[in-house]
């Protein structure tokens, strides 16, 4: 829902350094307004454009400012691949790693609300009931959403790719999410692994990238250089070389290769499959044509 300047109004504060903006909210009794301190994130304020008088209220209660940025014309051409790391976010097949300190920043806070956790388990409370646990889960969340859409931002903004081709998405459950406590995992799958979705349909819908999921099956282990497969290729999680023909890199760029070559096939086997298709139903008409004709030929007239 969004509130207009009837209802709400962006003020700058007059002496508070502490918060950027207040929300002036009107209320039904007259001139008595309600004032909601606002502090804006470094992400917004690099974003630019013009700031609007219009405040959005999620289902949750959250409220978001709105602003309004001129979108320029962008040429979008060719394919890019992300592989989602063990170390860092993504890593494309371009050798550029993404959201490096992301996991270690998750770490940091599972390791806080786990102790909390722990605290209140032995005390025999609910976690929820600890403000401290609300109050990181919540820090968690928005940390997690954020850097998503920022990183997202960040491929697009760099590569202009016409195609975007990632694993799919079960393999960022199974292989990253999964090695954190229940407590965190639930917030990856919520947020995380949502906003991932969310984010990845917003630019298909705003800038008609088409985005292309991949079975991520031995990706990590067969060489891209020459296809070979083995399990021993991969030496650790950042080490790749391959016992064939000796090509050295990193392991997850080596496995987003993977991903944008298996992709470039499946479009091409699925443009023949729908030239094969053409070919057929042609055959199939001519072929019913020829017989019309020949069993049209043969009749009698009737006098």
């Amino acid at each position: 829902m969004l509130l207009d300047s009837k209802c709400a109004l962006l003020e700058k504060p007059k002496k508070a350094k502490a918060f950027d903006l207040w929300i002036r909210l009107s209320t039904h009794e007259r001139r008595k307004p309600i004032y909601l301190p606002v502090g804006l994130h470094e992400y917004f304020k690099e974003r630019g454009g013009k700031l609007t008088s219009m405040v959005q209220i999620s289902e949750d209660g959250t409220l978001r400012l709105v602003k309004e940025i001129e979108r320029k014309d962008i040429v979008f051409s060719g394919d890019i691949a992300l592989d989602f790391g063990m170390e860092c976010l993504f890593v494309s097949d371009r050798g550029d790693l993404f959201g490096r300190g992301f996991y270690l920043r998750v770490k940091e806070y599972a390791d806080r609300i786990d102790r909390i956790q722990r605290e209140m388990q032995r005390a025999g409370k609910k976690p929820t009931e600890s403000k401290r646990y609300v109050r990181l889960q919540s820090k968690l969340s928005g940390y997690v959403k954020s850097e998503v859409r920022r990183i997202i931002n960040r491929v697009i903004y760099l590569y202009k790719p016409q195609r975007l081709v990632l694993e799919d998405l079960r393999g960022f459950l199974q292989r990253v999410i999964n090695n954190f406590p229940k407590s965190v995992k639930r917030v990856l799958i919520r947020f995380g692994l949502g906003e991932i979705r969310r984010k990845l349909r917003d630019i298909s819908e705003e800038y008609g990238i088409e985005v292309v999921y991949i079975n991520p099956a031995y990706s990590s282990q067969a060489c891209s250089n020459c296809g070979y497969v083995d399990k021993d290729n991969r030496r650790t999680r950042s080490e790749f070389e391959c016992k064939l023909c000796g090509k050295r890199l990193h392991a997850d760029v080596n496995a987003s290769r993977n991903l944008l070559s298996r992709a470039k096939w499946s479009l091409h086997l699925r443009r023949m499959e729908q030239a094969l298709i053409k070919q057929v139903e042609l055959f199939s008409r001519n072929l019913f044509d020829e017989r019309h004709k020949c069993l049209w030929s043969k009749a009698t007239p009737v006098d």
